[in-house]
């Protein structure tokens, strides 16, 4: 099963609607859960999933987010069993807009089993 759990903030809130984002990721993520919302003043955006596979999900949120050109800063964290690295998880970590890939290798399946054993 594909996962993603991503979360991502800014404080440049100039020109955003937080309901029109809002409705975008819950239409985008659907049936999963997405929303966008101000906590501590700070507009935060959470989105999470667990497809059968890859369904495109993670990349058309990120994508729009992006998009919006507001420096977003935040990471999403996605297991994909199809990939070689299944047993790990990858990383996307955005920082002022800025997508950077890579793999983590402290977040590992055997790691977690271990820390909530």
């Amino acid at each position: 099963m594909y996962q993603y759990h991503g979360w991502l903030s800014t404080l440049d809130h100039e020109n955003i609607d937080a309901p029109d984002i809002d409705k975008k990721l819950k239409n985008i993520n659907e049936p999963y859960p997405a929303s966008a919302s101000y906590v501590n003043g700070e507009l935060h955006i959470s989105f999470s999933g667990s497809p059968n596979r890859n369904l495109g999900q993670t990349k058309e949120i990120l994508s729009y987010l992006v998009g919006l050109d507001v420096k977003f800063t935040g990471c999403i964290y996605i297991n994909d069993p199809s990939s070689e690295r299944y047993l790990s998880y990858d990383l996307i970590k955005v920082v002022k807009d800025k997508v950077i890939e890579m793999h983590d290798k402290n977040f590992t399946l055997d790691e977690t089993k271990k820390v909530f054993a």
